[in-house]
């Protein structure tokens, strides 16, 4: 491509900010793919010694298993993410709820869209999402009645950051405006009677100073949004042609008003200071999980080198005293077997050569110091180091580090979709301010209630700390249902610590019956439970506790 002077007039040529990234992009996605992608591609990952032969090369850099800890750290937090359901804030109508149901015509709830685009979001830096009307058929008259048929409402596509290839901005309004965008697509066409082969479509989405195509041919110039799907085919003599897939489109409104922007809109993940650009936020674990795994194919390699003795012989071979017809000796060949005899001269020796495997140490050193960084990149719960007794909010304190990248790229991720349903209620004829909108989820207490938190929580407790607010800690943190009746389950808790106390009492009053000795003295038996009530200030926050019962 580098010498085709038409280059640029191809839609398949990306520009020089997709190809700055698109290595990382391919790390980040070989990654994911797993040790089938990873053995694959070795060429590229594993380098390759001078003079190795390369069939030794192949089994050297295949020798391990990829260690997915990227693919561990993307499903956490996407877990983290969507632990719960994303809250669909006011505004939302019968009618956007019911699209809801199928926000990408595939019958794709739009929870779960979110939740796989957020995936490919956290993995590459960013997502789009085109947000589109369909066209209706030109010899059909569309009313209330027919148009859930033709489904004709606004559809939802991604693309991941692999497939927006190229893009123009320019000043309008004064502010910087996406004006042109290309936007690879997979396809595919018949062949023969039962075969399919793929084909790659460009769909380019521009933003233009235009008449309305519907409109009369004199009518006024107007910012319009249109497209068109365009293929590139074989011109012959290494010549590539362009050519229009169907007929080009235009962004309409329900009542057919043309967009004044094109209907794209971008999930950021990573840190962005231009259009289509930002950092995968993975990147830095992609790097280590990548160095670990190359480390791990060494180690393995030489384990399997060590793990055979080699035969050495100090001197020479005995030989039978046998020669050829043409009277030449033959030479001795070392034979090994459970039944081989290996006879050697006078003075020489024949004994297995075996590697210390000291050296292994360092390379196992290194495997373990790479897991490490690793945890430290956002990947603690690949390998958690050890560490003493901590309180609950000591636990919640470390992790807010880990959990503010992921907090802001649950931003970026909300006004990404956010500004799609901005796109699908103007379709629909709904004002920018009367939008519907979600809000992803960034309280990840819920990951954190582990066995250990939880058992922080209950050594609080047991020190006299309100159990209101350990039941509100569950709740959040979903070890308790959101619907749940926290003032039953304080009165069941109490009720229960009551009635161990009194069971208690009784045990030590029978035993002392029993043995003639004195029961226990009142403070020596367990205390009887008491009822602590929260008071809370204007601001939710605890003020003081008040005893109001025992």
């Amino acid at each position: 491509m580098a010498d085709d002077p038409n280059k640029y007039d191809r839609p398949s040529t990306p520009r020089a900010e997709y190809l700055a990234v698109a290595p990382d992009i391919q790390l980040i996605r070989d990654e994911l793919g797993g040790t089938r992608a990873m053995h694959r591609n070795y060429r590229t990952y594993i380098p390759k010694f001078k003079s190795e032969a390369n069939d030794r090369y192949k089994i050297r850099a295949q020798a391990a298993t990829f260690y997915g800890g990227i693919g561990r750290s993307l499903s956490a937090s996407v877990g983290m993410l969507f632990a719960k359901p994303p809250q669909k804030i006011d505004r939302w109508t019968p009618e956007l709820e019911k699209h809801a149901e199928n926000i990408d015509g595939k019958g794709t709830l739009l929870d779960v869209f979110a939740k796989r685009k957020t995936k490919d979001a956290l993995a590459d830096g960013f997502v789009a999402l085109l947000v589109d009307h369909p066209v209706p058929p030109a010899d059909v008259l569309v009313h209330a009645g027919n148009e859930d048929a033709l489904n004709l409402r606004p559809i939802w596509s991604s693309y991941s950051r692999a497939d927006v290839l190229s893009w123009v901005t320019e000043v309008v309004n004064a502010v910087e405006t996406v004006v042109q965008v290309v936007l690879r697509e997979g396809g595919s066409e018949r062949v023969g009677a039962f075969g399919v082969q793929p084909v790659l479509r460009f769909r380019v989405c521009r933003l233009a100073m235009r008449r309305d195509p519907a409109g009369p041919a004199d009518g006024e110039l107007q910012m319009i949004a249109w497209w068109e799907v365009v293929e590139e085919r074989d011109a012959g003599n290494g010549q590539v042609k362009v050519v229009r897939v169907g007929q080009p489109g235009v962004f309409r409104q329900k009542d057919g008003t043309p967009f004044d922007e094109i209907p794209l809109a971008v999930c950021y993940t990573g840190d962005t200071d231009a259009a289509f650009v930002a950092d995968p936020p993975l990147l830095d674990l992609a790097w280590a999980n990548l160095e670990y795994w190359q480390i791990a194919c060494e180690l393995r390699w030489y384990e399997k080198m060590s793990a055979y003795p080699q035969p050495t012989i100090e001197g020479e071979l005995a030989g039978t005293g046998e020669i050829t017809a043409d009277n030449q000796v033959i030479k001795p060949t070392l034979s090994l077997g459970p039944t081989t005899v290996v006879q050697v001269t006078a003075g020489s020796k024949f004994y297995y050569t075996e590697t210390s495997g000291k050296s292994f140490d360092g390379l196992r050193a290194s495997l373990s110091a790479k897991k490490d960084e690793m945890a430290e990149l956002g990947a603690s719960f690949l390998a958690k180091k050890t560490r003493g007794v901590e309180t609950a909010e000591a636990k919640r304190l470390d992790a807010t580090a880990e959990n503010s990248t992921l907090a802001t790229a649950a931003q970026g991720v909300e006004d990404g979709f956010n500004e799609a349903l901005r796109f699908h209620a103007r379709y629909l004829g709904i004002p920018a301010e009367q939008a519907p909108t979600i809000q992803i989820n960034r309280d990840f207490e819920g990951v954190l209630m582990d066995a250990p938190v939880m058992q922080a929580y209950v050594q609080l407790v047991n020190a006299g700390y309100p159990k209101r607010l350990v039941l509100e800690a569950l709740q959040v943190g979903g070890r308790i249902a959101e619907d749940a009746d926290l003032d039953a389950l304080e009165q069941d808790w109490e009720a229960g610590l009551q009635a161990a106390a009194d069971q208690a009492a009784m045990d030590a009053q029978a035993q002392a019956q029993q043995t003639g000795t004195r029961a226990a003295p009142p403070a020596s038996q367990p205390p009887a439970a008491r009822s602590v009530k929260v008071k809370r200030d204007k601001q939710g926050r605890v003020s003081r506790l008040v005893t109001v019962g025992t």
